[in-house]
């Protein structure tokens, strides 16, 4: 008896030890299956980006994203309209992240490509709003900042993104213009306010995703607003591009070792 018991219990780890093996080699193909197939989506989601900066008489316009994983919510995109009398840009950020992100970005090209002509802003951010609610994509939601350059006017609205800065030169000050309602595909008929203001050589406008804000440290403190602010306000001599590099400068010394764990992109547009 003893001996078989001994020989049932090498059988048995046997067993245990080749199906461990087999879980194991299940798992690393499964692992391998959805890296690519994320690699692929990442490849798809970056080709959507715009492959070059307009070219406007009067902006100077510079924008940068960084992904936190193989396929991130963010997404930026711009607009010229066919007289050219106006410069429509937008800038995104999809729940959460990975392949249904990527999908929502994805959803949100299509739209803008379709609708950005359209001369009324207000028109823009409903038909968006309504096209995402029918596909009835909930809980997956798009936080958008649209913004619009009509000669020395600009027309401004945000859905459940974090506030845009825009820099005074003459007055050397500050506005804050906060998203004036929720993330789009969320609630029908929100009447989501366009906020309008008479733009001046000098002037800067940056819109940002939540990733700059929220950057963590290895103490785990974000870098917060103000920090945004304060570099803002010490580059009104500065071009667009430049002011974008000191964004992600700050962001990479304070993040540190510390990778992120949310996308951060960044449109910076300077009134010549």
């Amino acid at each position: 008896m003893f001996f078989l018991g001994l020989l049932y219990g090498i059988r048995r780890f046997e067993l245990n030890r080749r199906k461990e093996k087999e879980d194991k080699r299940i798992l690393e193909l499964e692992n391998d299956r959805k890296t690519k197939e994320l690699r692929q989506a990442s490849k798809l989601q970056l080709s959507m980006l715009p492959k070059e900066i307009p070219v406007i008489p009067n902006l100077d316009i510079a924008a940068y994203m960084e992904t936190a994983t193989e396929v991130g919510g963010d997404y930026y995109d711009f607009c010229r309209s066919e007289d050219g009398n106006y410069f429509t840009a937008v800038l995104g950020d999809a729940t959460g992240h990975g392949m249904n992100a990527g999908m929502m970005v994805s959803i949100s090209k299509g739209l803008f490509k379709n609708l950005a002509q359209q001369s009324d802003l207000q028109y823009v951010i409903s038909q968006f709003n309504s096209s995402l609610l029918s596909m009835e994509l909930q809980p997956m939601y798009m936080s958008l900042c649209f913004l619009r350059i009509i000669y020395n006017e600009l027309q401004l609205v945000g859905a459940g993104m974090p506030p845009s800065l825009i820099f005074q030169n003459k007055s050397n000050n500050i506005m804050e213009i906060e998203s004036s309602g929720p993330p789009l595909g969320g609630f029908a008929n929100f009447d989501y306010k366009i906020c309008n203001y008479k733009l001046s050589s000098g002037d800067i406008i940056l819109i940002m995703s939540d990733g700059f804000p929220e950057r963590r440290n290895s103490e785990k403190e974000i870098i917060g607003w103000d920090k945004a602010r304060a570099i803002l306000t010490g580059m009104r001599d500065s071009s667009a591009d430049e002011i974008v590099k000191e964004f992600v400068k700050a962001s990479d010394e304070w993040g540190g070792e510390i990778p992120p764990d949310d996308d951060f992109t960044l449109l910076a547009i300077k009134v010549k």
